[in-house]
């Protein structure tokens, strides 16, 4: 019964979707957020991948790497959270802190300093961050 509630409140929220809304989308256990560029009869465009308005799985795409629009959940917002700040640490992080003049490094590296320690303080005690 659950089952069946859980695809109800998720055929009402894709019907709902409008232009300019942001969306969840799963990809192979990943959450992304992402801005939908229209709405057709029976599709969801986003960008250049097509989700079907009835299910909200991709159009094109089947198997392993079948993408789909997934109601926004607490969990889901964080998980798409923390990929998009792994993402943008990994590929701009590198690049733009060689821009950053001696002090601005300086700065960067005591604050990360400061916040791991903090984390492995609190860890320490038994409290998460």
């Amino acid at each position: 019964m659950l089952h069946n509630e859980n695809n109800q409140a998720l055929a009402e929220y894709l019907q709902g979707i409008k232009a300019g809304d942001a969306v969840y989308i799963l990809r192979v256990r990943m959450h992304y957020r992402v801005k939908v560029s229209r709405v057709t009869k029976t599709q969801i465009v986003c960008g250049h991948v097509r989700f079907l308005k009835n299910s909200g799985r991709s159009v094109a795409h089947t198997g392993v790497y079948c993408s789909s629009i997934v109601m926004p959940t607490p969990e889901v917002i964080e998980q798409a959270r923390k990929n998009f700040l792994n993402e943008w640490a990994v590929n701009t992080l590198p690049g733009e802190f060689m821009t950053l003049n001696l002090a601005q490094k300086e700065q960067v590296f005591r604050l990360a300093r400061d916040l791991l320690k903090s984390n492995r303080e609190s860890q320490a005690e038994g409290v998460t961050p």
